[in-house]
């Protein structure tokens, strides 16, 4: 039996620790640097994970700029963000673009003065082994989420080196510490990501401008619906889908804007989100052969590749495909897109053999939409390319192919001032398919409105 002075000893040594916990929270909300009224620019900010960031600095009384490409999605953001009472710049924006990204950055200065906080946010994904790739895939992957991370960053740099002061925050991801099966375009833009930022750090760091590298797990955004899964579509779709909704494999997208705006705040080199991803990340580093060789046996557990290199489908068409059960599982993750504006029209993308007919009816709406109303202009100029398609494939008495699907998908987003680059390739090869020997329509101008 114990006695009352060991009894004592236990209780003042879990006090002690107690309190030296309490402490050091105190002590890390004391670094945190108070930044009211500082101006904050987010890239990728309309939907996902950079609109709840920029729901939470908002709530730290900042100035918030926000760029994407698709306009009506950007204005719903704004719309949101000024009834909580922020004030907010939305900026139509190509971050693979640099003459756009300093059009960005003037706008900013030309509005708030300058950039005290760069977050760069802008992602994209294409899920899929590696079979089903393309070169123009991992161009895509880079343009967005390394060279749309390297130009808003040299556009800011001067700025706050002359200032003595500012933070640069990069939103990489786990797949940029460990490369995961079926997601290497994502990985090899992580990665490049990662570098460049841990090699700005060492040199900003002596003039005051602190660059933080976030490196996420799997976030519930509801991004999933935007993601674009190549191969075989509807299983790439779905494990993907329930890793990025289920609750014990990803973080809450609030949780994870709070943890990154504290990172932030504190100026902290790095802050990998979820235990799951520290846990492979250090694994990773201690056992850096060990972990690609698990991998390896996981990739084989994954559907395997299809010889179709160019059709893809978004998983908010993967969605609309699956049962009450998938419904069900991925309830969190469809209330996230709801909450963070992930939720768009299902039919704009391509290639869903299940929509076709409903595409195929969309698509002769909006043409004749068009034709009663002379003034209704779009990208696609005078129509003429569409009824390059459009005659042979309805004299057709086997129905619409795939390749006719792709390029009447490609018509629609035309039409609707979104041409994308996997439009663009599923044209081409269309156009190869349906054995059109014309000469190509020239490619449409490139819309800042497009999807970050």
């Amino acid at each position: 039996m114990r006695s009352k002075k060991t009894d004592r000893s236990l209780w003042l040594g879990v006090a002690g620790l107690g309190a030296c916990l309490a402490m050091s929270v105190a002590i890390r909300r004391m670094r945190l640097a108070n930044i009211r009224g500082e101006v904050v620019l987010i890239t990728g900010g309309s939907r996902g994970l950079g609109l709840a960031l920029a729901r939470e600095f908002a709530r730290l009384d900042c100035r918030i700029a926000i760029c994407a490409r698709d306009e009506a999605e950007l204005e719903r953001a704004r719309s949101s963000l000024e009834k909580d009472g922020a004030d907010v710049l939305a900026v139509p924006c190509d971050v693979s673009d640099n003459s756009q990204v300093q059009n960005l950055i003037d706008s900013v200065r030309s509005r708030f003065g300058r950039v005290d906080n760069l977050v760069n946010n802008a992602g994209v994904i294409t899920v899929g082994p590696v079979e089903n790739m393309t070169l123009q895939d991992f161009e895509a992957a880079m343009a967005v989420m390394f060279w749309g991370v390297v130009y808003p960053t040299l556009a800011v740099a001067d700025e706050m080196r002359s200032r003595g002061t500012g933070r640069i925050a990069t939103i990489t991801s786990i797949g940029g510490k460990v490369s995961v099966p079926h997601l290497l375009p994502y990985c090899c833009a992580k990665f490049a990501a990662v570098g460049f930022c841990e090699g700005l750090r060492t040199e900003l760091n002596r003039f005051g401008v602190k660059v933080i590298t976030i490196a996420p797990g799997l976030t519930r955004t509801g991004s999933y619906r935007r993601a674009q899964f190549k191969g075989a579509h509807p299983d790439e779709a779905l494990w993907f889908t329930l890793s990025a909704t289920l609750p014990f494999l990803s973080m809450g997208a609030e949780r994870a804007a709070r943890q990154i705006v504290r990172a932030v705040r504190a100026g902290r080199p790095e802050k990998i989100l979820s235990t799951q991803a520290v846990v492979l990340a250090r694994a990773n580093g201690v056992l850096p052969g060990v972990v690609p060789n698990i991998l390896s046996i996981a990739n084989r557990l994954l559907p395997a590749g299809t010889p179709d290199r160019d059709s893809m489908i978004t998983g908010a068409q993967a969605e609309a495909s699956k049962g009450t059960l998938f419904r069900a599982m991925t309830t969190l993750g469809r209330r996230a897109a709801e909450r963070l504006n992930e939720n768009f029209e299902s039919g704009r993308g391509p290639q869903s053999k299940s929509g076709q007919e409903s595409l195929m009816a969309n698509l002769k709406g909006r043409r004749r939409g068009n034709m009663n109303n002379p003034s209704s202009k779009s990208d696609a100029g005078d129509g003429r390319q569409v009824d390059r398609i459009r005659e042979p494939l309805e004299q057709s008495t086997e129905g619409p192919s795939h390749a006719e699907i792709s390029a009447r998908a490609y018509e629609l987003w035309v039409e609707e001032g979104q041409p994308s680059d996997a439009a663009e390739r599923n044209w081409l090869n269309a156009e190869r398919e349906l054995g059109m020997k014309r000469a190509a329509p020239e490619t449409p101008r490139r819309s800042s409105t497009r999807a970050a």
